[in-house]
């Protein structure tokens, strides 16, 4: 008795930290896919017709159910990108974390060895069996591996997605879309720590440009600053003056559009900082937050941003 009661006492601090962990990991899991939920999932109203299968429904009951994949190959891989891989990508991060990984160096860079180690594995598959048998319907080559193949070679540009196809979702959610938060995570880690800390104004061969002119696209500039004034939880207002809590979501979005192209590269985190300062008052960032962590910011924002620039920048087209 003795010994099985010093053992519980001992254990108490450790059961009461891991439990805190468990739910704080489900309760942020949770929050992402009811965001998703909110904004993808479509109003259903009960006919006489399904009263035969929901005999406790009534007619013109209404509930929300999964979005139909458009007819159009294009928007229906756009449908499955931004909602059913981005639940999967969610639940990555969520079983990162349930695997008692953190976010560090060591840890990303073990996960990333993972997967590319399966890709590079999958990349030995002959593409065109596997074409072949998937328009026959065998069902070996319906596997993850196949569905990545599909997936890097564009078949789905011209065939519609199925509504909700798990395999491609998960395969879309791990090996695209975690892969890809992870190295922009990694580069954070990676990137070397300048010795000048200090903001320097730069010389007149430097001049650093305004955010607008370092936009690919200037005219849809004020359509990517309106991610930064979401009505819940807005970074900016409407006079670009900062408002939010946490100064990394900015660099977040910051970092992205570098990443996606929409605007060009400078030089160095000093000017990236002089930017971001002279575009949006009563920010005053430092340079130093450019080479700092910042995991909390990319876990809420990252796919949330990754999202909306995906569709603004398919207002170009």
């Amino acid at each position: 008795m003795k010994s099985n009661k010093t053992l519980e006492i001992k254990g108490i601090e450790q059961i009461d930290y891991n439990t805190k962990k468990n739910i704080d990991l489900s309760v942020n899991y949770y929050n992402a896919i009811s965001d998703l939920n909110k904004k993808f999932l479509v109003d259903y109203e009960f006919t006489k017709e399904d009263l035969e299968l929901f005999p406790n429904k009534k007619k013109g009951d209404i509930i929300k159910r999964l979005p139909p994949m458009p007819n159009e190959p294009k928007e229906a891989f756009e449908l499955f990108k931004n909602y059913y891989a981005a639940i999967q990508f969610e639940l990555q991060k969520h079983l990162f974390e349930e695997r008692g990984n953190v976010w560090n160096k060591a840890c990303i860079k073990v996960e990333i060895e993972a997967i590319e180690l399966w890709i590079n594995e999958t990349k030995k598959i002959n593409y065109k069996d596997c074409l072949r048998n998937h328009l026959n319907n065998i069902q070996y080559y319906n596997s993850e591996p196949h569905e990545f193949l599909r997936l890097t070679n564009g078949f789905y540009e011209g065939s519609v997605m199925s509504n909700y196809h798990e395999t491609a979702a998960t395969v879309y959610g791990r090996y695209f879309l975690f892969y890809e938060y992870l190295k922009v995570i990694l580069k954070e880690f990676e990137t070397p720590i300048e010795t000048e800390t200090k903001l320097k104004a730069p010389t007149p061969k430097e001049e650093v440009r305004t955010l607008k002119e370092l936009f690919k696209y200037p005219a849809m500039y004020e359509d990517y600053l309106k991610l930064l004034r979401d009505e819940d939880k807005p970074i900016i207002n409407n006079e670009n003056c900062f408002i939010g809590k946490n100064k990394s979501v900015i660099i977040v979005w910051y970092v992205l559009l570098e990443i996606r192209g929409i605007i060009e590269k400078v030089k160095n985190d000093v000017q990236r900082a002089i930017i971001l300062n002279k575009t949006f008052s009563n920010y005053n960032v430092s340079e130093s937050l450019f080479r700092a962590k910042n995991v909390r910011a990319n876990e809420e924002y990252y796919n949330h941003f990754s999202t909306e620039l995906t569709a603004i920048n398919g207002k170009k087209h």
